[in-house]
Order: C-alpha cells, then sequence, then structure tokens
C-alpha cells in the first residue's frame, strides 16, 4: 500500500465494519471469505494433530515434528516453483477450487492413515491442496481490487486470517475434547467441502463483476 508523505498508519485491529465492508466487496468478498474458512480450518488440523499423533497414533514429538518438516518442505517447492507453471497454465481461479478440494480430501483421510509412511504421505498431500490454494486465493483478492482500496482490502483480509488462527484451534479443541481425536479433521473437511462449492460461485461472481466493471 502507497502512503501519502508524512502520514502514519493505523494498528490494525479487528474492525467487524471493515470485515463487513469487504466481505461486501462485489469483486472480491467472498474470496476473502474463503480465506477465513480456509485458514481456520487448517488451523483445526494443525493444532490438534500433535494430540492425534501422540494419544490415538503412539507417535512421539520427534516423529510428529519430522511430519510437520516434511510438510513445510512441501509448501515451500509448491508455493515457490510448482505454482508459478499450474498458474500460468490453469488459472488461479481453477486452481483455488482443485486445491481446496485437495485439502478436504486429505483431511477426511488423515485420522484414519496408519503411522508412519501411509500418513506422511497424507500429509504431503495436505501440504499439496494448501500451497496451491492459498497462494492462488491471495492472487485472485490482489488482482480484484483496485490500488486505491488494495491496502484496506489486504489489511484486512489478513486480520480476518489472524482471527481464523484464533478460532480454528479453540474449535478443533472443543471437537477434540468433546467428539473424539478425529473430529477435528473430518469437522473441517465438511467444511471445505462446502467451501469447494462457494469457490466456483467465488470465481463466477469475481469473473462476472470485473467484467461488469470493464463494461
Amino acid at each position: 500500500e502507497t502512503r501519502r508523505p508524512g502520514s502514519t498508519s493505523r494498528p490494525r485491529t479487528l474492525n467487524p465494519a471493515a470485515f463487513v465492508k469487504v466481505l461486501r466487496h462485489p469483486v472480491v468478498g467472498l474470496c476473502v471469505l474463503l480465506t477465513f474458512v480456509l485458514t481456520m480450518s487448517f488451523a483445526m488440523m494443525a493444532s490438534t494433530f500433535t494430540l492425534f499423533a501422540e494419544h490415538a497414533r503412539g507417535l512421539d514429538a520427534p516423529q510428529v515434528g519430522r511430519m510437520f518438516g516434511v510438510a513445510g518442505i512441501v509448501m515451500i517447492l509448491v508455493q515457490g516453483g510448482l505454482i508459478r507453471p499450474l498458474v500460468k497454465r490453469f488459472g488461479e481461479s481453477a486452481l483455488v477450487p482443485v486445491g481446496i478440494a485437495i485439502l478436504a480430501v486429505g483431511l477426511a483421510l488423515l485420522p484414519f492413515a496408519p503411522p508412519v509412511g501411509p500418513m506422511v504421505a497424507v500429509f504431503v498431500w495436505i501440504a499439496i491442496g494448501n500451497g496451491i490454494s492459498s497462494p492462488s486465493l491471495q492472487a485472485l483478492i490482489s488482482k480484484g481490487t483496485s490500488p486505491e482500496e488494495q491496502g484496506f482490502v489486504l489489511g484486512t483480509n489478513q486480520s480476518m486470517s489472524a482471527l481464523a488462527r484464533a478460532i480454528g484451534p479453540t474449535i478443533g479443541g472443543l471437537l477434540y475434547t468433546g467428539m473424539g481425536p478425529s473430529s477435528p479433521f473430518l469437522a473441517a473437511s465438511g467444511v471445505l467441502a462446502i467451501a469447494v462449492g462457494l469457490a466456483v460461485v467465488a470465481v463466477r461472481q469475481r469473473t462476472r463483476a470485473l467484467a461488469d466493471t470493464g463494461s
């Protein structure tokens, strides 16, 4: 975001009015909502997986740490190299629902994957889905806003992502203790399955709004 000389930045706060304004944006409102849902669902998994792996699968902390390390490396490879040719060939609009669907399938499989090899494979699958969907969503939001509103929209989007990272572990923990070790992953998968349909609607809405703006 470009500021006028002499201006000062305002501290970023959780402003409900800003959330509503961005969510009502005709081009990227649903994309911002998808970012919130995607971040919350991933946080539900990440915050409870260590407990699940140790208590339900008998893994120790070093094994869990290595699995997260492998997932991190895969996400770096996807976002640092693979995403560019994928965007060039298919475009962000096509990659968003595909990435979310991959993530949803991975979360659904995770509680049923035996350690260690199959569980690592599912973790890699989840990392691929998140690595495809997250940057593609951010690109759609950035490209769908004008220079004048881009800073506000992207800043609010980041605040909503931070809120999702706080809400996700809370929901995941409540599900884990109240409904069983597998419930956070299955619930997150169900939410993302609905989000796939929402992603298709969001992409169509964005394309239609941009076409109306350009006409």
